[in-house]
């Protein structure tokens, strides 16, 4: 599938972008480094809540329940900041979008790189997931349920990472 990376045109983004094309790579930004403070933005929260309350129903009696759940609940952490120090590669499935064109390649004075999805995702020693963007007014919420559904890795992962405020 072919998709497009927009960029803006400035002496340091196309010396890194010409060097990427040069030498097979492509750079991929974590969370800080990203130009939206809403982008991956995740409430979690309930998920601590829901986990604190089954704390509380399972009382002293059940120990080794209670050090289940608060592995659990170290794992969702780590799990958060493994999401956090991820690197984010968003690409477009069309190169013809003003919006894109004027804030990604520099109000128009940028250029678009095409790419080939699937030779992307053929870089050795990478772990890829790829998912179109979920765009929506508020940020998601992840709860107890959606990290316990059989085929929840995915949509979780997707919630994580790829939802975005609509603007």
């Amino acid at each position: 599938m072919r998709v497009f990376k927009y960029r803006g045109g400035d002496k340091d983004v196309f010396s890194r972008d010409l060097s990427s094309l040069e030498q097979d790579y492509f750079w991929s930004p974590n969370y800080d480094k990203l130009n939206d403070p809403c982008e991956g933005l995740v409430l979690t929260d309930q998920v601590f809540d829901q986990l604190d309350v089954l704390n509380s129903a399972l009382g002293n009696t059940k120990q080794t329940s209670l050090n289940s759940l608060d592995l659990l609940k170290g794992a969702f952490s780590d799990l958060i900041a493994t999401k956090d120090k991820s690197g984010i590669y968003s690409l477009s499935k069309t190169f013809t979008d003003e919006l894109l064109w004027a804030h990604y390649a520099d109000s128009h004075n940028g250029f678009c790189i095409e790419y080939d999805l699937d030779k992307l995702c053929e870089f050795e020693g990478a772990r890829y997931s790829i998912f179109d963007v979920i765009y929506q007014n508020k940020p998601p919420i992840i709860n107890v349920d959606d990290i316990f559904a059989s085929d929840a890795q995915n949509e979780v992962i997707q919630i994580l990472v790829l939802s975005i405020d609509k603007k």
